[in-house]
């Protein structure tokens, strides 16, 4: 297969080289193309009124100056290969579940593969422990399940109707219980917050104050819920929002 991978940790990313190698090593023809550094949480911005760089690494291996989604896009309309038959995200180093989706970079490369009508899988490591270190991170159980099962997880993708891309999250560690299949996202309950802090001529510097993810939400059925249990959850993520109906009784 002809696969682009990407991701939102950036081209020297662990995670990124672990599943490269691993689908290499199956034959596939593998193509990266990746943020030349971090670009987490920036969810599926594109590059619409600056130019970007594009460094070839090595053979197969190019840093963009964009974000996680200007990679798709231009490993896809550029034509860097002869066609894609999967966009593959990650492994991101941390979960990306629930309302994580919303904001994660490493979703919206899968989100924009499968707005591109390419089967896109988004892979995450989410870590044992709060602030676990990276080197303390296995990759490889992850790398394993997404090259061995790379055909069924692609018909997932194609079993919607609708545009959508095939979530993977499991816990970063050598071996887990099973796969699951998930009923429905998780509620992530955030704390972060923003603090000002005034500078010079009625400016502020607005620092964001990050908090320690709250896992209170185990509710069975999730992707949460079946990850911190130690198994591989797989959810299929719609792309497109869905309208809300509004009461007919509301009238202008």
């Amino acid at each position: 297969m002809n696969i682009l991978i990407s991701n939102d940790d950036g081209i020297d990313a662990p995670g990124l080289k672990v599943i490269a190698e691993r689908l290499k090593k199956d034959g596939h023809k593998v193509l990266v193309i990746a943020p030349d550094s971090n670009r987490s949480a920036v969810s599926n911005h594109i590059s619409m009124f600056r130019n970007n760089t594009v460094i070839k690494k090595d053979e197969n291996s190019y840093s963009h100056s964009g974000y996680p989604a200007d990679c798709i896009f231009t490993g896809v309309t550029a034509n860097m290969l002869d066609s894609v038959d999967v966009v593959i995200a990650g492994i991101n180093s941390g979960g990306n579940m629930g309302t994580d989706v919303i904001y994660s970079g490493t979703c919206a490369v899968a989100r924009e593969g499968a707005n591109s009508n390419i089967p896109s899988i988004a892979l995450s490591a989410e870590p044992l422990v709060i602030r676990q270190p990276i080197e303390n991170y296995k990759f490889d159980a992850i790398a394993d399940f997404a090259a061995e099962n790379l055909d069924k997880l692609i018909a997932i993708c194609k079993s919607s109707e609708q545009k959508a891309f095939v979530n993977v999250n499991a816990l970063a560690v050598e071996s887990h219980k099973g796969v699951r299949f998930t009923d429905r996202l998780c509620r992530r309950n955030y704390k972060d917050r923003i603090e000002l802090v005034p500078s010079e001529d009625n400016a502020y510097e607005a620092r964001f104050i990050g908090s320690p993810p709250d896992l209170s939400n185990l509710e069975e059925g999730t992707d949460l819920y079946y990850c911190r249990n130690g198994y591989i959850a797989v959810s299929l993520v719609k792309v497109m929002p869905e309208c809300v109906q509004i009461q007919d009784s509301l009238k202008f």
